[in-house]
């Protein structure tokens, strides 16, 4: 039996267990009754940059969600939406975006899940301005202390890094996490956002 056909026995497709308990439906994602805990577990252990670093994406979604809260006060929602927006990435990985344009059907399968994410959490980000710009500087941010300069080397957008020096984050937001504190700071910050 390939791998392939034993999926196709399964009447909602391909699934991946939870470490919660329970699974999730790669191709008719739900999340009703997957706990913040849950969520935080996968996401504190996916490393961000494909492996390249040690950064996970719960370090990621955390500091974003200061970062929105420090440098964008007058929009209340956007730390919110900032903690969840990688939620996906917990059940589907952290695909990088050159691996992403190269696999058509994977942004489908991402529109769906995030999809199934503002739902649980009640949180609107797909098509955000404002949380594509928050991610945006994250990515400079992130590259720049954990890469170097030359990360940025062919960046030619309008944006800039997140300034860390002299502010109350300093880079040790930006230095990695263990997994277990990442898991934690993600539950912390996600305490106002309703299990």
């Amino acid at each position: 039996m390939s791998e392939d056909s034993r999926w196709r026995t399964h009447r909602e497709g391909p699934y991946i267990r939870l470490h919660g308990g329970g699974k999730f439906h790669l191709k008719s994602p739900d999340l009703t009754g997957v706990s913040l805990a849950t969520i935080a577990h996968h996401l504190a252990g996916i490393n961000r940059y494909t492996g390249a670093s040690r950064y996970t994406v719960a370090q990621h979604c955390a500091v974003a969600a200061h970062m929105a809260r420090l440098w964008y006060p007058a929009h209340p929602q956007l730390p919110a939406q900032m903690l969840v927006h990688d939620v996906a990435e917990a059940f589907y990985g952290d695909v990088s975006s050159p691996l992403k344009s190269l696999i058509p059907d994977y942004r489908a399968l991402e529109f769906f899940a995030d999809s199934a994410v503002q739902r649980r959490f009640n949180v609107k980000f797909i098509g955000e301005a404002l949380v594509k710009e928050v991610d945006d500087r994250m990515w400079l941010t992130e590259s720049r202390l954990l890469f170097g300069a030359e990360a940025l080397e062919d960046y030619r957008g309008p944006l800039e890094p997140f300034p860390v020096a002299g502010s109350d984050v300093g880079p040790d937001a930006f230095s990695p996490w263990s997994p277990d504190f990442a898991e934690r700071e993600w539950l912390r910050a996600a305490e106002g956002i309703d299990d």
